[in-house]
């Protein structure tokens, strides 16, 4: 019984990683989406870009409106999974250019998620496109 709960455990922590890679890679094609689409949150009247900023073991979303920005999501990754290579330290996709800007950092960007001795890297190219290897 213990190999099946050491077993379990593996198993488990290796879906807490990969789940905070896919979590983080949603975010990025929400960003992306809602500036294609022009969504606007409310409040906001001229809508600039959405972003996503990356700071210690958390990302950001974000819509840069004339009124200023608006927090669209605040998510900090699991507990023990942390960014040990952080690509870009924001990602801002514009509404007028359809432009994918990398703030501290250059395209395609590679963010490298850790915990429990299991990485996960994401990868974002020029065109804002997101894949997980």
């Amino acid at each position: 019984s213990g190999v099946v709960f050491v077993s379990f455990m593996s198993y488990s922590r290796k879906q807490i990683v990969e789940q905070a890679a896919l979590n983080f890679k949603v975010a990025i094609e929400k960003a992306k989406s809602n500036a294609l689409a022009r969504v606007k949150p409310s409040g906001c009247t001229s809508l600039a870009s959405y972003s996503l900023e990356i700071a210690g073991n958390a990302y950001y979303a974000r819509a840069s409106c004339a009124s200023g920005d608006i927090s669209e999501a605040s998510i900090q990754l699991p507990q023990n999974v942390s960014f040990i290579q952080i690509g870009c330290s924001s990602l801002v996709f514009g509404i007028l250019s359809n432009a994918l800007l990398c703030g501290q950092g250059e395209l395609p960007a590679n963010y490298i998620l850790a915990g429990y001795g299991i990485e996960k890297t994401i990868i974002v190219n020029n065109g804002g496109n997101v894949q997980i290897q």
